[in-house]
């Protein structure tokens, strides 16, 4: 206990130097569930109502509300009515933030505090309705967590089966034009013995020929690069979408590991939503620049939540350009921002 007590200050202290206002009210939030481990109400009530501060000044009202609700935890243990009123207080704001942030989770945790705080009071009907709501939330996120799993299952599917698809279409479209080129520059022979023929009608006549062979054989050189080129387009595409989702889901699974319910939730539901875009693009040649700027701005918005920090950017477009006519190969801009990310500003991302 003592260990893990002087790694939070520390930790504590560290993101105070670099200023990290989510990092800092995280610390705090911490030190309160330890101090109320060990009973000393006081000082946890202190850090908790400091942790409740930060939150409230950043905006984060999802781990607010987590914060609220273990202040009213504490409150409760008084067991008097004045403690059992601001308990009810705390955890009624809790459930509006909670509301606020459209969090299964939060809800179905505000409720179930709620049902135990006006039972505790003796207001059992009030104490029924919560319970209720308690149990549909319930009832919702186990739903929910079905479909996420159904979700992932379903996704590493497609894009299994759709790559097998393109790759499939890509050799055997390559071995298709590889036999057009062949029974192309056959042909081509057969012109050059006929034009030697002609060439005994007239030097005219071979000249023609010859000229009328050459262009040919050049545009269907040029037609032959053109779909090599494409197919090749086709390829890369099949494998930077994996390559992009499996970096996510990684992410996903190291919140998880580090007890970040919260941070899991939001953060797959930002990626589902951003993943339903890149499998709508995957269908198409060519998008908008606007429409790549905006799938960019969800990326750096996800891959920011991993960092623990804002990831500050900006976008400048040439006078004159007009991205809602401008066309672009979808994705074509996401792995440079990707490395960016990961090989210019992930290698400074607080280790705290």
């Amino acid at each position: 206990m003592k260990k893990r007590r002087i790694c939070f200050f520390d930790a504590l202290k560290l993101n105070k130097e670099i200023g990290n206002k989510r990092r800092i009210a995280s610390d705090f939030t911490a030190l309160g569930s330890l101090f109320a481990e060990i009973k000393d109400f006081v000082k946890a009530k202190s850090y908790l109502d400091s942790a409740a501060n930060f939150y409230s000044g950043i905006g984060e009202k999802l781990a607010l509300s987590t914060v609220l609700l273990q202040l009213a935890s504490l409150e409760k243990g008084g067991f008097s009515l004045e403690n059992l009123s601001k308990a009810l207080e705390l955890e009624q704001k809790a459930l509006t933030l909670a509301q606020e942030t459209e969090s299964l989770e939060a809800q179905r945790s505000a409720w179930k505090a709620l049902a135990e705080t006006q039972k505790a009071r003796g207001a059992y009907r009030a104490s029924l309705e919560a319970y209720q709501n308690f149990q549909a939330f319930q009832d919702s996120i186990f739903n929910n967590e079905n479909e996420k799993k159904l979700l992932s299952l379903r996704i590493g599917y497609e894009f299994e089966t759709r790559e097998k698809k393109l790759t499939a279409e890509f050799e055997s479209e390559k071995q298709l034009l590889q036999l057009e080129k062949e029974s192309e520059r056959l042909r081509a022979s057969l012109y050059l013995i006929g034009i030697g023929v002609v060439l005994l009608i007239g030097g005219g006549v071979f000249w023609g020929f010859r000229y009328q062979a050459k262009n040919k054989r050049l545009k269907l050189e040029s037609e032959f690069r053109a779909q090599m080129a494409e197919l090749e387009l086709k390829a890369l595409k099949a494998q930077m979408n994996p390559h992009f989702i499996f970096n996510a889901l990684s992410s996903i699974s190291n919140f998880l590991l580090k007890n970040q319910a919260e941070e899991a939730d939001r953060y797959l539901t930002r990626f589902s939503r951003l993943i339903r875009r890149i499998l709508e693009y995957s269908e198409v040649k060519e998008i908008s620049l606007s429409e790549e700027i905006s799938l960019l701005q969800d990326y750096i918005s996800i891959e920011a939540m991993r960092l623990g920090k804002e990831v500050d950017f900006e976008i400048q477009i040439g006078e004159g350009v007009d991205q809602t006519r401008l066309m672009i190969p979808p994705l074509l801009l996401q792995p440079l921002v990707e490395n960016s990310i990961w090989h210019g500003i992930a290698i400074f991302k607080n280790p705290a």
